[in-house]
């Protein structure tokens, strides 16, 4: 199989259509033109990129698309898809607060008790 058939079935895949045809119109291309690019091996990266752009509600991830190969995370549903946007809008400070109370409510971390004067002075004086 050929780059742009790979290439092709990952778009499809991605579009939930079965047809060429269907995916070569959602791209703003005719089927003559998809099967002309398919035989010269040249895949229409510059409009899975522009569908991607104009079209975020279809979820498509155009470097997968393209290369097979993707630094996006899946996620399992739409909420889960706003938090991972919201969270990379903060900034990295605000991102460390949001992990710890996540980490925090999920059981995954528990604060340790704070530890009381005398203590802390007995753990400071060698013995």
């Amino acid at each position: 199989m050929t780059n742009f058939e790979n290439g092709l079935l990952r778009l499809k895949q991605q579009l939930g259509v079965a047809t060429d045809k269907e995916a070569a119109e959602l791209l703003g291309l005719t089927d003559k033109a998809l099967n002309a690019r398919k035989r010269r091996d040249s895949f229409p990266t510059k409009e899975v990129f522009a569908l991607a752009a104009s079209r975020p509600t279809l979820g498509l991830d155009p470097e997968w698309i393209v290369t097979g190969s993707s630094n996006k995370m899946e996620t399992s549903g739409s909420r889960e898809a706003s938090l991972l946007q919201c969270f990379r809008k903060l900034n990295d400070k605000s991102q460390q607060q949001l992990l710890q109370m996540a980490l925090l409510w999920s059981g995954e971390m528990v604060l340790s008790p704070p530890m009381k004067a005398d203590s802390k002075a007995k753990k400071g004086r060698k013995e």
